[in-house]
C-alpha cells in the first residue's frame, strides 16, 4: 500500500503504520519464543550496550561526518577526535544493527537507521539518543529498583531537588531533555492534526502548551479558530509571532485557566502527575469549560493485557522521574468520571499517542 499524497508531504495511512507496530511486536514475541529462553532473555538483558553505542554515535556526530559520504573510521576519528580503533570497533557493533554499514573498500556510510542521527535530519532521533544515553538519565535508572520499593520517584533524593529544579541547575542535561521532547513532539504534532477534526472548533485554549508549536498547527487547519497558548510565565514571557489569532496567557493550570472556550487540550500534562494532582488539574479545566466544550486530551495510552506497547516502558520513567503514571484507558474513563467529565472516544493516532476526547459530565 503506497504512503498517501497530502500537500508535500507523503503519509503512511494510519492503518498501515498500525499494522506495522503489530507485525514489529509479533516479530518480536516470535524471537523470543523461539529462541531458547535464557538466549532471549539475555538479549534484552543487554539492551543497555545498544543504547550507549548509539550514544556514543550520537555525541561524536558520526552521522554529520558521513553526511557527504563514506569514510574509513580513520577518516572519522581524525574528525571527530577519537581513537580509530574505537571508532573502527563502534561503527562495527552498530553495522550489525543496520546502524551505518561497512562497504568492501573499507568504508563506512550511512544506513536509513543512522542517517537519522544526522543533525539536520528533519526527524532526527539525535537529541533523543543525546537524552537517554546521558549520564544523568544514566543514573537515574540505576536507581530504579528504589522507586519500585518505594513508589516515588529517585530524583529528590538523588539530587537533593525535584526532577525539574535539578534541570534548572543542568544546562547540558537540560538542553539534551528540551531537545528530545521537542524532537518527538514534531512527529506527534502532525500525527494529532491529522487524527482529529479541529475545522469546527471556536477557541482552543492549549493548556500546558509550551512554546505553541501544536497550537499554531491547530490553527493552521481550523482557520476560524482563534487559540489561546497557556502556560507558566517561565515559559511564555516573551513569547510571540503566533499570529493575530492566537493569545498567550501565563498562569497554573492548578489554580485557574482561561474560561469558556469550547475546547480545552492538554498534551502530555496528566502523565506528570499522580492522580490527586491529576484531578486538581482537570478540575480546573472543568470549572473553566463551556457547557457544551470538549476536553482534548493527547497522551499514551496503555493498552491492556501483554499487548507490547512503549507506554508501558515510558510508565516507568514517570514513576522514576516524576511520580506520574501513563494511564489505561480504563484509567483516564474513571479519572475523567471523578472530574466531571465524561470520555467519549478514543482516537489512535499514527504516533503512540492518542487523542481521548471528554465533555462535561
Amino acid at each position: 500500500m503506497a504512503a498517501v499524497e497530502t500537500g508535500e508531504r507523503r503519509r503512511t495511512p494510519l492503518a498501515l503504520l498500525r499494522a506495522a507496530r503489530a507485525a514489529r511486536g509479533g516479530v518480536q514475541r516470535l524471537h523470543r519464543r523461539m529462541a531458547p529462553a535464557p538466549t532471549a532473555m539475555l538479549d534484552m538483558i543487554g539492551g543497555h550496550r545498544t543504547t550507549q553505542a548509539i550514544y556514543v554515535a550520537a555525541r561524536l556526530g558520526i552521522a554529520d561526518e558521513l553526511a557527504a559520504g563514506p569514510l574509513t573510521p580513520g577518516e572519522i576519528a581524525r574528525r571527530v577526535e577519537a581513537d580509530p580503533d574505537g571508532v573502527r570497533r563502534l561503527l562495527r557493533a552498530l553495522a550489525g544493527m543496520e546502524v551505518f554499514a561497512l562497504r568492501p573498500d573499507g568504508r563506512y556510510e550511512l544506513t536509513p537507521l543512522a542517517d537519522t542521527l544526522r543533525s539536520d535530519h528533519p526527524r532526527s532521533t539525535r537529541s533523543a539518543a543525546l537524552y537517554w544515553g546521558s549520564p544523568p538519565h544514566w543514573e537515574h535508572w540505576g536507581h530504579l529498583v528504589d522507586a519500585v520499593r518505594r513508589g516515588r520517584p529517585v530524583v529528590p533524593a538523588l539530587r537533593g531537588t525535584d526532577v525539574w529544579s535539578y534541570l534548572r541547575s543542568e544546562p547540558e542535561f537540560a538542553a539534551a531533555f528540551d531537545e528530545a521532547k521537542e524532537g518527538l513532539a514534531d512527529s506527534a504534532r502532525e500525527a494529532v492534526v491529522e487524527a482529529y477534526d479541529f475545522t469546527e472548533l471556536h477557541t482552543v485554549v492549549d493548556v500546558g502548551g509550551g512554546r505553541g508549536q501544536l497550537l499554531t498547527a491547530i490553527l493552521e487547519v481550523a482557520p476560524q479558530a482563534r487559540g489561546v497558548l497557556f502556560d507558566q510565565p517561565s515559559v511564555v514571557d516573551g513569547l510571540g509571532g503566533l499570529g493575530e489569532r492566537c493569545a498567550v496567557e501565563a498562569g497554573s493550570y492548578f489554580d485557574e485557566v482561561p474560561e469558556g472556550a469550547d475546547c480545552y487540550l492538554l498534551k502530555n500534562v496528566l502523565h506528570d502527575w499522580t492522580e490527586q494532582q491529576a484531578l486538581q488539574i482537570l478540575g480546573t479545566i472543568r470549572r473553566a469549560v463551556a457547557p457544551t466544550g470538549r476536553l482534548l486530551l493527547v497522551e499514551t495510552v496503555i493498552p491492556e493485557g501483554n499487548v507490547p506497547h512503549p507506554g508501558k516502558l515510558a510508565d516507568l520513567e514517570m514513576l522514576l522521574l516524576v511520580g506520574g503514571r501513563e494511564r489505561t484507558e480504563r484509567d483516564y474513563r474513571a479519572l475523567l468520571a471523578q472530574a466531571g467529565f465524561e470520555l467519549v472516544r478514543t482516537l489512535p493516532t499514527a504516533s503512540p499517542l492518542s487523542i481521548l476526547e471528554a465533555v462535561p459530565a
